[in-house]
Parts: structure tokens; sequence; C-alpha cells
């Protein structure tokens, strides 16, 4: 009897969707932080390392997420929970860690 899961089997669906999205949220905080609301920040050539840390930084979250958390045998309504969990969790390190080099 077939069975389905709802997580992608194909994993270069999975890595390019998940790329994807890394992408997109990294060029909306660089809109917002670097460029001051503008994406002039991509004509300076110092700024584009920061902007592939971020999509990697991003990406290993996410992946990690959907390879580790999302993978085990938990009861289906926790998983959401427990990835929410670890996102902000993952967030809120991040940010501080950001904030605490600043000041």
């Amino acid at each position: 009897m077939p069975s389905f899961t709802l997580l992608s089997e194909k994993k270069g669906r999975s890595f390019l969707l998940h790329l994807v999205i890394a992408i997109a949220v990294t060029l909306f905080l660089c809109y917002i932080d670097e460029g001051n609301h503008s994406l002039s920040w991509q004509q300076l050539i110092t700024d584009w390392p920061a902007f592939l840390l971020y999509i990697c930084i991003i990406l290993g979250g996410q992946r990690l997420v959907y390879h580790v958390l999302l993978r085990m045998n938990f009861n289906w309504k926790f998983k959401g929970v427990i990835a929410s969990v670890v996102f902000f969790g993952l967030f809120i390190l991040l940010f501080q860690l950001f904030f605490w080099t600043i000041s």
C-alpha cells in the first residue's frame, strides 16, 4: 500500500525551495538594513560577504530543522511547534549576538 509524507522526498526539490526562501529573506533583510529601504547596497562589494553569510545561516537553519527535527517520530501536532520554537530561538540568538557586537 503506497504511503505519502508531508515532506518532499526529493532532496533537490527541498534544497531548492529552502535556498529560494533563504535568498528572499536575506534580500528583505538587506533591503531594510543595509540599503536603508533600497537595494543600493548591491553596488558595494564589501556588503556581498554579509549577504552570503546571511544566506548560509538561514539555509543552514532550515536544513537543520528539515533533516533533524521534522524527520523524528513525534506526533505531527508537535512538529510545527518544535520547528517554530527552534526557528525563533535561533532568530533571538542571532539578534542578541548582533546587538552585543554593536554595543
